[in-house]
């Protein structure tokens, strides 16, 4: 289905000044029956479950009704405090995520912190996350990258449960020898689910220095960043979603170079 169409529709009709009533139609081509969706039942006509891309449905409405798309929303910091568990499952020296075995109970665990950090701030909006490690630096050079790939059918996993759980997901990228781009384009099938966004992890982007991940502390340039946020604003804007955060580590002042230019480019 067509995530939003139909709260969008239910949203319209609520939200109209005048009574409404809207009714949606579409025609089967090979059978040539029609189905319907309405806010009420549409007897005797098969109902109308789903919204697909690519399939033409007629409108019929006793009153205008404004369609427009909302603009997009703002960060997802913005006025929030988002508590997250880091890490790769299953391996506890990865971080506080890597303490559980599955995504439920890394996202039980997550909005368990979330609640003990509403109770310490008051007045402040607090929202649980997974901070999840999908590309892995590795020791060995493997395909010349230095990286180990977590399966999309994993992540994807995270995603449902986080978004069962009302969290948000970051899917986080080690870089290694890898162009961090191409990365983040492997992940777009998740992606497209508005709560998943992104991170950066310089500190194993050490092509610049031509050591292995762990052996130095790695770098990024503006040019690779900002390729990434053009990315996801792009997917954003294409998708019809909210506005997709990038969080780029930094521990060291040197793993991110040049900030300078980025700053122009970003003016």
């Amino acid at each position: 289905a067509e995530d939003g169409i139909r709260d969008k529709l239910v949203t319209g009709v609520q939200t109209c000044a005048l009574p409404i009533s809207v009714t949606v139609w579409q025609r089967d081509v090979e059978s040539g029956t029609w189905r319907s969706w309405s806010a009420t039942a549409s007897a005797p006509f098969a109902r109308l479950e789903t919204f697909e891309r690519g399939v033409t449905y007629y409108l019929v409405a006793t009153a205008p009704l404004d369609l427009s798309l909302a603009p997009p929303r703002g960060s997802i910091f913005a006025g929030t405090r988002v508590v997250s568990l880091y890490g790769f499952p299953g391996v506890p020296t990865m971080g506080r995520l890597g303490e559980y075995e599955t995504a439920e109970a890394a996202a039980t665990a997550a909005d368990d912190l979330a609640r003990r950090y509403a109770a310490l701030s008051p007045g402040v909006r607090v929202v649980p996350a997974l901070h999840l490690i999908v590309a892995v630096a590795q020791a060995d050079a493997g395909d010349g990258t230095y990286l180990g790939r977590m399966p999309l059918a994993t992540i994807r996993a995270y995603a449902e449960v986080t978004r069962a759980h009302g969290q948000l997901l970051f899917l986080d990228v080690q870089v290694g020898w890898s162009d961090p781009l191409a990365e983040v384009q492997r992940l777009e099938p998740v992606l497209r689910d508005p709560h998943v966004h992104v991170a950066l992890d310089p500190e194993f982007a050490t092509l610049g220095k031509h050591e292995a991940p762990g052996e130095a502390i790695g770098y990024l340039v503006p040019e690779q960043v900002l390729a990434v946020q053009r990315f996801l604003a792009e997917l954003a804007a294409r998708e019809g979603l909210p506005p997709k955060a990038l969080v780029v580590h930094q521990f060291r002042s040197d793993m991110l170079r040049d900030t300078a230019r980025s700053e122009e480019h970003t003016s």
